[in-house]
């Protein structure tokens, strides 16, 4: 039985393709204004694999560069047309080795910066044609490195560059705002005026699309941003619903977050947004010039003591309990032989992120359900 227990830990654990808890909110930092920590209408952001936050500072022609938990690290760029300058930024990747990509939306061109943020080279200019640009918003990186793709709303398309900053090729996405890539490469991009988000191979092909006009679970009013986790679910700034809604990969609807408001978790506005390797995900609002924090909150997890039922076919039962607000959530699991006063079954202590903890919930109370003579 024990045996049985770890493997399904193991599998429970690693299992990506199970729903993730309700994000909570947990921080925001900023305030208005030029200096270090404060913004002229941030609207969007990326993350890099050490859990560091890049917002892009549109009014303020920079990009701000800050730890996992807010504290500012640097600034790149000013207003200007000059290599390392900016006008109105719009939008920001980092790729697997630190690599900076700026979306330098007035100015029509993508800039790349190494991880120590020095200037690399520029690639675009205004136009229609390849490798021009016009109205470009969002920028994505792909998980080797090897293209970026770019968002452009008033040419109604994405476009593909190399690393190297050269033009490989672009396909139809109408009022296209941002786009996102998933670790197999697929290409995410919210349409703003047909209120949906479609899912590309890497070369353009379209795979699935979902959504349509309205308020409700899986409906969008101008969806703004997009970012995807490692598990491949995807998050989805829905701005005039002031909220954010999270997919599978398919497009099933998970969650949603936020609303309309000046409060605790609330949207005065939304753009951008970015999801890091541990699942935590920042929304900056460029009307409150605030960046918003969400967690994957550490969750204690208890399993009760001690010793094994002995008769097949027993029945158990699972109690969980989560904290709804703060830093530190606990979820208390106990299992035991409900109809006949035993023992419980498990015992042992751990420290989980939300998501994890979630899916051992998810998968004891799958095991308890089985007909399995292990038991």
């Amino acid at each position: 039985m024990r045996l049985a227990y770890a493997l399904l830990l193991t599998a429970c654990l690693a299992a990506p393709a199970l729903a993730d808890c309700p994000n909570l909110y947990v921080s925001q930092f900023g305030s208005s204004g030029s200096g270090a920590s404060q913004f002229n209408s941030p609207q969007r952001c990326a993350t890099d694999r050490a859990g560091n936050l890049y917002v892009v500072d549109t009014g303020n022609h920079r990009i701000q560069k800050f730890t996992s938990g807010g504290t500012w690290m640097a600034t790149l760029g000013s207003l200007g047309s000059a290599a390392g300058q900016f006008n109105n930024p719009r939008g920001v990747a980092v790729d697997s080795v630190g690599n900076v990509y700026v979306m330098d939306t007035n100015n029509n061109r993508i800039q790349k910066f190494n991880s120590s943020l020095a200037w690399q080279w520029s690639a675009g200019s205004l136009g229609s044609g390849a490798g021009q640009l016009n109205g470009a918003q969002g920028i994505a990186v792909d998980p080797t490195g090897a293209f970026v793709y770019v968002a452009e709303y008033s040419n109604g398309r994405i476009s593909r560059f190399t690393s190297a900053g050269v033009y490989s090729t672009s396909w139809t996405s109408a009022s296209v705002s941002d786009v996102a890539v998933d670790l197999a490469g697929n290409v995410y991009a919210t349409s703003y005026i047909n209120n949906r988000v479609t899912k590309y191979t890497s070369a353009g092909a379209q795979v699935t699309f979902w959504g349509t006009a309205g308020s409700g679970n899986g409906q969008f009013s101008g969806p703004q941003g997009v970012a995807v986790d490692r598990y491949g679910n995807v998050y989805v700034t829905d701005s005039g619903n002031r909220r954010v809604q999270k997919f599978n990969t398919s497009g099933a609807f998970l969650a949603a977050f936020g609303s309309s408001g000046t409060g605790t978790g609330q949207f005065s506005d939304i753009f951008g947004i970015a999801v890091d390797t541990t699942g935590v995900v920042w929304v900056p609002d460029p009307a409150a010039n605030h960046v918003n924090k969400w967690g994957a909150v550490p969750i204690k997890v208890t399993l009760s003591s001690s010793a094994n039922p002995t008769t097949h076919g027993q029945a158990y039962n699972l109690v969980a309990r989560t904290a709804p607000t703060g830093a530190t959530g606990q979820v208390d699991f106990r299992i035991g032989a409900a109809l006949d006063g035993s023992a419980p079954l498990i015992s042992g202590a751990a420290t989980l992120t939300r998501r994890d903890a979630c899916h051992l919930a998810r998968g004891l109370l799958q095991w308890l359900r089985e007909d399995g003579a292990d038991r």
